[in-house]
């Protein structure tokens, strides 16, 4: 458009030499050129992507999940081994997640 070609002329192009308006002319038509030809490419691009992640969903198999259940190792019970009323008071619910506390906890019982 006229004011593009003003703009690229560093002034109204009409006050130009018919040859340097030529080669501007020139020069916009190359990068336009240039601009849908990457922009092509982009979009092939973004195709190919698109369809190799839809194969890879595709072909991923199904995790099973298998739910965890906490069994008492002291009665068998359902339910964690800090929380068993078969130890008659043996446990200690504050060294739950600290085995080496539970540990020196017990050695101390036991002495």
């Amino acid at each position: 458009d006229q004011d593009s070609l003003n703009s690229s002329a560093s002034g109204n192009v009409l006050e130009r030499r018919t040859q340097y308006v030529l080669m501007i002319i020139e020069n916009k038509s190359k990068i336009a050129k240039l601009t849908h030809a990457v922009n092509q490419q982009i979009s092939d691009v973004t195709t190919a992507m698109t369809s190799i992640l839809k194969q890879f969903q595709a072909s991923l198999p199904l995790a099973s999940v298998k739910t965890v259940e906490e069994i008492c190792v002291t009665c068998g019970g359902a339910h964690p081994y800090y929380q068993c009323l078969a130890a008659d008071g043996n446990t200690f619910p504050e060294l739950q997640d600290n085995i080496q506390g539970y540990v020196s906890a017990a050695a101390v019982n036991y002495n």
